[in-house]
């Protein structure tokens, strides 16, 4: 049913442009030479009451109506062709400025269907060139059930200009915004959220560079202005600048981002001295990595000799800070002989590390060789 109303506005379309070629009267059409896009004169008024579930207006009508929210918010819609869009359209003030979409996605059902479901009980002036194609556009979209308001700008975007109101050309995204975790550690996917505005509105484009030879490519696309979440994991150490940009459907890109500067770091464990003496053995746990050691867990166990208390210890000695040092104490140690010592560390996300010594108990006093 759809399909066949859209080819009875096709027929009526066709025959407009042959009754402006025959009678020779002013207004609008649109023909295609040498795959380049023209205008030819038809009367708008020869066809003003074909439909009348939308209304003409004029562009005084139409600036008028976009330049203030009191008689509530007209959105003009461009049905124009991508370039002609981004040459130039007409200029409104938020929240009444231009949006576009073609005069060739209402022809097909999906796109169709997808306008009724952007626009759908809200009203829009249709505008194009000098008018045919708005006329063209109308009446798919009444013979459709549109549910909103829709107003008819004759004249187009011609008339609009020889009226001496403004119009601009499109305008690319503004630069993203990042916001996520300036720190971390290698092998640890981190939550990075984007963010970047369309002056027209249009949906965007994201393109990533991590900063370690890594590139999202193009994804999308997004509506304009919407927080999008992607993830990324650094494999190595190192300082790394995060940026983005984007562009829109038309291709316009915009500029890089500041950079957001990750550094992704990571805790070192090794075991310096071994130290004996009165009633026991202590040994230093260092940190000589780029990043805080957490849920650091030593232990220190004795082989040999006459062991009767000390022999085995294992204890959590919490956070050792970059640079810092953390100590296990087996104390006190009772026996007689001599023994072999083995400590060992490990914290989150690092590897264990172990040191051997050898020593000797006397009694309650430890002497390392």
């Amino acid at each position: 049913m759809q399909n066949n109303l859209i080819k009875k506005w096709a027929t009526l379309g066709i025959t407009a442009l042959m009754i402006g070629l025959i009678f020779g009267t002013a207004g609008n059409a649109v023909i295609i030479r040498n795959k380049q896009t023209f205008d030819m004169p038809i009367n708008n008024g020869m066809f003003s009451n074909l439909n009348a579930n939308y209304t003409n207006i004029t562009v005084y009508e139409a600036w008028d109506l976009v330049n203030s929210t009191s008689n509530g918010i007209q959105i003009p819609i461009d049905v124009r062709t991508n370039g002609e869009w981004k040459t130039e359209h007409i200029d409104a003030p938020p929240p009444e400025h231009a949006r576009h979409y073609c005069l060739d996605l209402l022809q097909n059902e999906t796109g169709l269907q997808e306008f009724m479901s952007l626009y759908g009980g809200m009203e829009v002036i249709i505008y194009c060139k000098s008018g045919y194609r708005s006329f063209v556009a109308t009446n798919i979209l009444v013979d459709n059930n549109f549910t909103g308001t829709i107003y008819n700008m004759l004249g187009g975007i011609l008339a609009w200009k020889a009226a001496g109101f403004p119009t601009k050309s499109n305008q690319p995204p503004n630069e993203p915004t990042i916001i996520g975790p300036t720190e971390g550690e290698p092998g640890v996917e981190y939550e990075y959220t984007f963010n970047a505005t369309d002056p027209d509105t249009e949906d965007v484009y994201y393109f990533i560079d991590w900063g370690d030879d890594n590139y999202s490519g193009w994804i999308g696309p997004y509506p304009s202005g919407e927080d999008i979440i992607v993830n990324h994991t650094w494999d190595e150490m190192g300082t790394y600048n995060l940026s983005a940009k984007a562009k829109d459907v038309y291709d316009d890109e915009g500029n890089w981002s500041d950079p957001l500067i990750v550094h992704i770091v990571a805790p070192q464990l090794n075991i310096g001295r071994i130290i004996g003496g009165l009633l026991g053995v202590t040994a230093e746990i260092n940190n000589p990595g780029t990043g805080n050691a957490t849920n650091v867990v030593a232990s220190i166990v004795l082989e040999g000799g006459i062991i009767l208390i000390g022999r085995e210890i294992s204890e959590n000695i919490g956070t050792i800070e970059v640079g810092g040092t953390g100590a296990i104490f087996n104390i006190p140690v009772l026996g007689f002989g001599p023994v072999g010592i083995t400590v060992t560390a490990s914290a989150d996300g690092v590897e264990e590390v172990s040191k051997s010594a050898e020593g000797f108990v006397f009694i309650i006093f430890f002497i390392i060789k």
